[in-house]
């Protein structure tokens, strides 16, 4: 559940331990020259230590504000910088800041939040901005914590910080299509600090969805679900994260008798080499049953159920100061139980069928000039006795200080295939691996303009070509899976993409995001023994705005999705469509500043109201309903 707090109103933030440094800013003005204000609330912070550090050559300078908060760097060179400000009392800011030409005159303010009571010499968001700050500074900042701590008087243990936990609860109900009720409940506990030298994170989430009374009911749903992570950092260096994920969903009529089962099991591991090097491990196990497949139309490649592994390992390393360079190795495999071609579903019927995949990848990326970087890779992969290649690039150009246009590419130049039938890809929207993993082709364009944290603008266009079934999820709420659309082999799917964020008032931010596509063309040989042409189309946006004078935040989302499925040969098969809207509100509020309640304090309200079927045949009285389907949730977290 989505918490709008004090800390996270506010755009970049982390804890300030360090005292303030000797060595002050040459403030003025003058060209060439990156100058700024460090402020806390509305008043200029001195002696706050400010560092620039290039992130490319990890070179790194640092310079305090004067007693009204300025601070000056002459002579910085192109490239791009994070810039780190923090003062003890108050939670770090990270700032990134691409610098075209020497000469060029650019200002920064840079907003810190004061450290909550009781959140511990690591603050409230420490935790998720320690890979963003180098390894040296990180150091100063916990070195001088024990040194601040013992001039104030206070008796800390050097390796421990303290601990915070947050509580968030959920309860609500929802309505399904045949109009009966489900109550929906449940509970999330986080506690983030350290323990000795390691940074701990650890996060457990349950949800419960229960039917109406099952003798009276037509139809009931039951279903839950119950997460757990682990997050261990030991220094900016080290990072072990474990997660596992468990759904089941059981819904009963007087037609249908399957459960939903889901598992899915993942630890990854990374571990920093040097100033200039990375290795990266990750492993993953999922089985599910029903999960995937929801009709007798879906394509035969996705499995009534299976059970997936996969391990990946990468290295990661600098070259020089211009470039970086990856390579790694993926092996899959999975064993499914794929649906045996007949008009009605046979659960005896069922194929085996195991496949595995090794593939080998590798992509770099190359700054040619301050204004120009260029990205480059190969992804091969090997699978029962079939290989294909699949080169990408891109363009990074920087136009004048504001602007920015990019542009990506990847394509399968080679295939030499054995099995005429695909793998399956479940993949989530916007899902960053979907082209490398499903896609043969895929080439995207876009331009940008970014003046500060809130105000940017994007335009883009993608166009995509399946090579592999796929089942493309819109929400991740695991109990709401019929958000979803399927892509198989053949289809194109374009798509144009735009995103606003403006800064309407000093108080108050919109950002707007919004993705539109329509496309198919992809032929499958379906259950029942008939071909037919995929269709599909949706649209997705969505209206983020927060009010920082009393954070509060406003979220209003709305989906379309559709997909037809046309027999190719007339009067061999039977035409089926689908179609949803779904329309979904949620506010949350901050209680700690109308009430002063010491600790954060959220309240959350999440509206939905939905309207479609899933797939619907085109034939004898088989008609879709508009009727309406409401979700009415209520939800706090607090802080401490």
């Amino acid at each position: 559940m989505a918490i709008v707090s004090r800390n996270s109103v506010t755009v970049l933030f982390a804890t300030l331990l360090l005292a303030a440094v000797p060595g002050s800013a040459d403030i003025g003005t003058g060209p060439g020259a990156v100058a700024g204000r460090v402020v806390g609330g509305s008043s200029p912070l001195g002696a706050a230590a400010v560092y620039a550090y290039h992130v490319v050559d990890l070179s790194l300078k640092k310079v305090t504000t004067d007693l009204e908060g300025n601070f000056r760097f002459a002579d910085l060179p192109p490239g791009v910088y994070n810039f780190i400000a923090h003062r003890p009392g108050f939670v770090p800011a990270v700032v990134r800041l691409t610098r075209t030409t020497a000469a060029a005159y650019q200002f920064l303010e840079i907003q810190l939040a004061r450290q909550t009571a009781g959140a511990g010499g690591a603050g409230n968001d420490f935790w998720k901005l320690r890979s963003k700050i180098p390894a040296d500074v990180l150091r100063e900042i916990e070195a001088n914590s024990a040194q601040e701590a013992a001039a104030s008087g206070l008796v800390v243990p050097p390796d421990v910080s303290g601990f915070q936990t947050e509580l968030q609860g959920i309860s609500g109900i929802s309505e399904n299509r045949a109009g009966e009720l489900a109550q929906l409940k449940g509970g999330q506990v986080g506690v983030e600090g350290r323990l000795g030298r390691m940074q701990v994170g650890l996060t457990g989430k349950v949800l419960q969805l229960a039917g109406e009374d099952q003798a009276t009911a037509r139809s009931y749903t039951d279903g839950e679900v119950r997460s757990l992570s682990l997050d261990l950092e030991n220094g900016p260096s080290s990072r072990i994260s474990v997660s596992s994920l468990s759904n089941r969903l059981e819904s009963v009529s007087h037609t249908a008798d399957d459960a939903v089962d889901f598992e899915h099991y993942r630890v990854s591991w990374s571990q920093d080499h040097g100033d200039h090097g990375r290795s990266d491990f990750t492993a993953q196990y999922t089985n599910e049953s029903n999960y995937h497949r929801q009709d007798l139309f879906d394509p035969p490649d996705i499995p009534e159920a299976s059970r997936a592994w996969l391990v990946e390992g990468s290295y990661t390393a600098a070259i020089g100061d211009r470039g970086t360079l990856q390579a790694g190795l993926r092996y899959r495999e999975r064993q499914s139980e794929l649906p045996g071609f007949g008009f009605l579903r046979d659960p005896t019927r069922l194929d085996q069928t195991d496949r595995s995949n090794v593939d080998v990848f590798g992509r770099g990326g190359v700054r040619l000039q301050p204004a120009l970087l260029v990205e480059y890779g190969m992804f091969s992969t090997l699978r029962d006795g079939s290989v294909a290649f699949t080169p990408k690039g891109g363009v990074v150009l920087q136009l004048g200080q504001d602007w920015q246009a990019e542009s990506s590419f990847s394509r399968r130049v080679y295939q030499n295939a054995t099995d005429d039938r695909t793998d399956f890809v479940p993949a989530l929207f916007r899902s960053s691996d979907f082209c490398e993993q499903g896609g043969e082709s895929c080439y995207s364009v876009s331009i940008a303009r970014k003046k500060g944290d809130d105000n940017r603008i994007s335009v883009g266009a993608m166009q995509r070509k399946i090579t592999e079934t796929s089942r493309l999820y819109f929400s991740e709420d695991l109990l709401d899976r019929s958000e979803s659309l399927y892509l198989v082999r053949g289809d194109n799917l374009p798509e144009i993409q735009f995103l606003a964020q403006h800064r309407i008032s000093p108080n108050v931010v919109t950002k707007l995001e919004s993705s539109l596509a329509s496309g198919g063309g992809g032929i499958f040989f379906a259950t029942d023994r008939h071909h037919y042409e995929n269709k599909l189309s949706y649209f997705v946006t969505s209206l983020d705005t927060q009010f920082k004078s009393t954070e509060t935040g406003v979220f209003i989302a709305f989906h379309k999705l559709s997909q037809e499925l046309d027999p190719v040969t007339p009067n061999r098969g039977v035409p089926a469509e689908m179609e949803m809207e779904k329309l979904r509100l949620v506010v949350s509020q901050n209680l700690n500043l109308l009430l002063d309640l010491g600790t954060d304090w959220t309240l959350r309200f999440d509206v939905e109201v939905s309207r479609g079927e899933d797939i619907v045949h085109r034939a004898g009285d088989d008609t879709p309903s508009d009727d309406l389907r409401k979700r009415f949730v209520g939800g706090f977290a607090v802080r401490f």
